[in-house]
């Protein structure tokens, strides 16, 4: 404020009036208002989807006093460099001044999508991949809960593909959100499937050995495989087997098969080819 100086009580000595002329003044000073410290450091950088709360507004006076912030605690600030602002409104607004915008910089890291995929239930060779198999979500950490990430997943193969062989197969989903400012992109996130036979559709007929003299034995395999020539080892069927000739002896006219697989003996008993027949499957063991 401003105060004024008022003249004192001066005495002048005995000879003052005749040497000198006492003249009184006033005068006034001011005391201006005090500026407040704000003390606000950067904050360290959040993720997407993280609000804001006082980890991040923050800031310190040196004196009594309000902030106000923008943006307020709970804003949702996309991914990218941000500024925060404040204003500072002290208690005592006699002797001190506002604090317009102080301002910090905060990094918003992008979010990264979790992938959720898990290994398929088996498929036969021969049938197609689909939205069965190919079922990948995402999701994220949006304000404390979760939230689905909109996006696109590429998969390796892709819808419609056909495995022809069996075993266990690998595959291959990338990800890039549909947002991609405020979510990464999530890459080779894999599962596997196993690949089992299709039905059985073929026999294949083996004899060993191949070629036998008459009285010798030579063991017939007969193994059941899929359309694609994969052993069907889910097949535990009871097969029939035919001499179409004089040639040879069977051991046993029906045999079972065990994961697709069996055997029996052929006994050569004359000169020339015998013939077995199972199915359309067809061996000629030699003389």
């Amino acid at each position: 404020g401003t105060y004024t100086i008022n003249q004192g009580g001066l005495i002048a000595g005995a000879n003052a009036g005749a040497n000198y002329t006492i003249t009184f003044a006033t005068s006034s000073f001011a005391i201006l208002k005090a500026t407040p410290i704000i003390t606000w450091a950067n904050p360290s950088a959040i993720t997407y989807g993280t609000a804001l709360s006082s980890t991040q507004l923050n800031a310190s006076p040196s004196v009594p006093g309000t902030f106000t912030y923008v943006p307020a605690s709970g804003a949702l600030l996309n991914a990218g460099t941000q500024t925060l602002y404040t204003d500072f409104v002290p208690t005592d607004t006699t002797n001190y001044n506002d604090v317009a915008s102080t301002t910090v910089s905060l990094i918003v890291n992008r979010a990264t999508p979790v992938v959720t995929w898990t290994n398929p239930a088996s498929i036969q060779a021969g049938t197609a991949l689909s939205g069965t198999q190919l079922n990948a979500t995402a999701a994220a950490t949006y304000n404390g809960g979760t939230i689905v990430a909109t996006g696109t997943f590429t998969y390796v193969p892709t819808s419609g593909f056909i495995y022809t062989t069996t075993g266990t197969k690998t595959l291959y989903a990338d990800y890039v959100p549909t947002d991609t400012t405020n979510f990464n992109n999530v890459a080779s996130t894999t599962v596997s499937l196993l690949v089992t036979p299709g039905p059985t559709s073929q026999f294949d007929i083996s004899a060993s050995p191949s070629s036998v003299d008459i009285t010798s034995n030579s063991t017939i395999t007969v193994t059941g495989k899929d359309q694609y020539g994969n052993v069907n080892t889910n097949d535990n069927a009871t097969v029939a087997l035919l001499n179409t000739d004089n040639a040879g002896i069977l051991s046993s006219f029906f045999t079972s098969l065990t994961n697709g697989v069996a055997t029996t003996q052929l006994s050569k008993s004359a000169a020339g080819i015998a013939h077995v027949v199972v199915s359309s499957g067809t061996v000629t063991p030699k003389q």
